[in-house]
């Protein structure tokens, strides 16, 4: 099970400009433009290259000048400052 029914703080040392939460997953995005996951990636939404629980943030892009993430049901996006898409999850579409 991963529902959390109350708050549970995040151990995290960035500035954080925006966050997008999908089904089971979070995308944190920095004051760097570095995007990091955490939570549940049965489908692949994570990006980490592995299916399943992460409970500690992971840096999974950086040097891309990312200005924008969403996340969604079993997929995540990333926009960089120069209208380039990152894409990465389930693929079913």
């Amino acid at each position: 099970n991963n529902f959390h029914y109350r708050p549970v703080k995040i151990p995290f040392n960035e500035i954080v400009v925006q966050v997008a939460s999908g089904q089971s997953h979070i995308l944190i995005l920095t004051d760097k433009g570095e995007v990091y996951t955490v939570g549940n990636g049965a489908y692949g939404e994570l990006g980490v290259g592995v299916k399943g629980d992460l409970n500690v943030p992971r840096l999974i892009l950086t040097g891309k000048s990312i200005a924008q993430v969403a996340a969604g049901r079993y997929h995540s996006l990333a926009l960089t400052s120069f209208g380039t898409v990152y894409s990465w999850g389930c693929g079913e579409s």
